[in-house]
């Protein structure tokens, strides 16, 4: 099981333009919070959304990276920019 947690690991980090120099795992856990930089302009993967009165982002990759998060017992970070700067 492991082993598909850090292929889901690497794929989010890529499908959300994080740089290829991703934190392992181990690393993550240590610092307790997964960072994940996106543009969410990609509905259904990433999209914002109003909850609550407060701006989210959300979809499939987001969830995806909540899931990864949640299995390694850390906390989900959603930092957003333009894709020229991801």
């Amino acid at each position: 099981m492991k082993s598909v947690g850090v292929l889901a690991l690497g794929l989010v980090l890529t499908a959300c333009g994080t740089s290829s120099a991703a934190s392992s795992p181990e690393s993550i856990k240590e610092k307790g919070k997964l960072i994940v930089v996106t543009s969410p302009d990609y509905a259904p993967f990433e999209f914002q959304t109003l909850t609550d009165g407060k701006n989210q982002v959300v979809g499939a990759d987001i969830s995806l990276a909540q899931d990864i998060a949640d299995e390694l017992g850390v906390e989900l970070e959603v930092s957003t920019m333009s894709f020229d700067n991801v």
